[in-house]
């Protein structure tokens, strides 16, 4: 595919218009296509993608595209060991934008820190666990 230049993203711009269908289809496959265990409602859907669809969002969806990197966190990933608060690290078991051993590789590196892995439960764990997330909520704050 050729390169093309930047266009605005904003409202009123012919690209903005032209496009709007393929950004409404990209802003919801990723959340269609395992952010949750179970399919979302398209009521939620529609709560998820519309901060994405407004002219400020749709410049800032496509830079979180492009800004998408391990990068960020290789550069923090030797601090780990420097967390010196209580770290409870909650995450679903079903999650396949980022895979249980993740979480359990980072609640390894973070001293003292618990790992809850959460059963039937996807990336977005306050949707497919919500009993699960303030469950944990009110267990760490009554332990503090």
């Amino acid at each position: 595919m050729e390169h093309q230049r930047r266009r605005p993203l904003g409202e009123g711009s012919r690209y903005s218009h032209e496009h709007a269908p393929q950004r409404r289809s990209r802003a919801s496959s990723g959340l269609d296509s395992g952010a949750a265990y179970r399919p979302l409602r398209e009521d939620d859907l529609r709560l998820y993608r519309r901060p994405w669809l407004g002219p400020d969002g749709q410049a800032a969806f496509y830079r979180q595209l492009a800004q998408m990197s391990d990068r960020y966190t290789d550069e923090i990933e030797d601090h780990y060991d420097s967390i010196d608060c209580p770290v409870t690290v909650l995450w679903g078991e079903q999650d396949r934008w980022i895979p249980l051993d993740r979480g359990r590789e980072l609640a390894r590196r973070i001293p003292g820190a618990t790992l809850r892995p959460v059963p039937e439960a996807g990336h977005l764990l306050q949707e497919d666990a919500p009993e699960a997330v303030v469950a944990t909520v009110l267990d760490v704050l009554a332990a503090a």
